[in-house]
C-alpha cells in the first residue's frame, strides 16, 4: 500500500495493470487520475460536466472506445452516484464499488452487498489538510472475505508534509514588516495534523483547514522583499496542490480557459488525492476474498 518517508509531489506512483473500470462521477472529481494510478483503464467516465470530460479526455487520450461488463474490475465514483445506477448495473458490475461520502450523508446499500466504512485523516496520509474524508467499500456477498476486522488499525501512515512546498515565492505577496511572524519562522517547530497560525496569518510549516481557502491568508516565501516574507492568499493552482491535484491536470485545466477554471476548483471541493488513492488501495487489498 505504502512505504514510510513516501511522498506524492505533483503526480501520482503508477501501480501495474489491473484491469478496466467505471468511473460515476457527476461533478469534476481526481478519481479518473487516481483510478489509473492505481492500475485500472478508465472504460467509461458518467458524468453530466463537459468540461470534466473534455479535460480527462485532454490528459487519458487512449480511453477504451468499446468494452463488455466483463472487463470491468471495480467501479469508483461518490456515493449518491453509484446508488443511483440502474438495476441493469447492479446485476452486471458485481465487482467492488469505491464510493466518497459527504459529512451528514447516509450511508444506504444494496441488498445482497456488504459494505464497510473508513475515515481517513488527509494529513497522515502525507497530505496537505487537516480534514478527514469518509470512503466506503461495498462488495458483492460472494467478494466479501465473511470477516468483520479493525480496518482503522491497518491504515497507512505517510510521512508528513508541510504547506510551503506547493507554495511559490515568485508570486507577489503583501510585504510582512511585523517582525514577530518572520522571527518566528526561524524557530523549530514540531509537524502538527492541525492548522497553526501566526498573529491570525497561517503558517506555512503544516497544514491548511478544509474550508476558507479562497479567503485564507498564508505566510509565505517571496522573492520581492527584502526578509524573502510576504502574505498573500493561496493561488488556484496552490490549492489545487493541497488537494493533490496533478500538476498535468492543473495545466490542462488553465489552457482549458474559464470552464477549466470552474473544473480545477470543484476539484478542491471534493476528497483530496491522497485519500482516493492510498485509501482505496487500503479499502480493497483488505477487504476483498482473496486480497487484491
Amino acid at each position: 500500500v505504502g512505504h514510510p518517508g513516501f511522498r506524492m509531489t505533483g503526480s501520482f506512483p503508477h501501480r501495474t495493470s489491473r484491469g478496466g473500470c467505471l468511473i460515476v462521477s457527476p461533478a469534476p472529481s481526481v478519481w479518473p487520475f487516481v483510478a489509473r494510478a492505481l492500475g485500472f483503464e478508465v472504460l467509461a467516465l458518467c458524468t453530466s460536466d463537459v468540461a470534466f470530460r473534455s479535460l480527462v479526455g485532454s490528459i487519458h487520450k487512449q480511453a477504451i472506445g468499446s468494452w463488455q461488463a466483463t472487463d470491468v474490475q471495480v467501479v469508483f465514483g461518490d456515493w449518491e452516484g453509484l446508488l443511483g445506477m440502474p438495476n441493469e448495473h447492479w446485476r452486471e458490475h458485481r465487482v467492488p464499488h469505491v464510493g466518497t461520502l459527504v459529512e451528514g450523508e447516509k450511508l444506504a446499500t444494496k441488498q445482497g452487498w456488504h459494505a464497510e466504512v473508513v475515515d481517513y485523516s488527509h494529513a497522515r496520509l502525507g497530505g496537505l489538510t487537516a480534514g478527514l474524508y469518509r470512503l466506503c467499500v461495498m462488495l458483492p456477498m460472494e467478494r466479501w472475505d465473511g470477516t468483520r476486522q479493525d480496518l482503522g488499525a491497518g491504515i497507512p501512515e505517510m510521512a508528513p508534509s508541510r504547506l510551503w512546498n506547493v507554495l511559490d515565492s515568485t508570486v507577489s505577496a503583501d510585504p510582512c514588516d511585523d517582525s514577530q511572524k518572520w522571527d518566528r519562522m526561524a524557530q523549530a517547530i514540531p509537524w502538527s495534523p492541525t492548522p497553526r497560525y501566526v498573529s491570525r496569518v497561517l503558517d506555512p510549516r503544516g497544514v491548511v483547514p478544509v474550508e476558507g481557502l479562497d479567503t485564507l491568508k498564508v505566510l509565505t516565501p517571496c522573492v520581492y522583499h527584502k526578509n524573502r516574507w510576504g502574505t498573500r492568499r493561496l493561488t488556484s493552482s496552490e490549492q489545487a496542490s493541497v488537494f493533490d491535484v496533478p500538476i498535468l491536470v492543473q495545466e490542462a485545466a488553465l489552457r482549458m480557459g474559464n470552464e477549466g477554471e470552474r473544473v480545477l476548483k470543484m476539484l478542491t471541493q471534493g476528497h483530496p488525492g491522497k485519500v482516493l488513492h492510498l485509501g482505496t488501495d487500503h479499502l480493497l487489498s483488505s477487504c476483498c476474498r482473496g486480497g487484491w
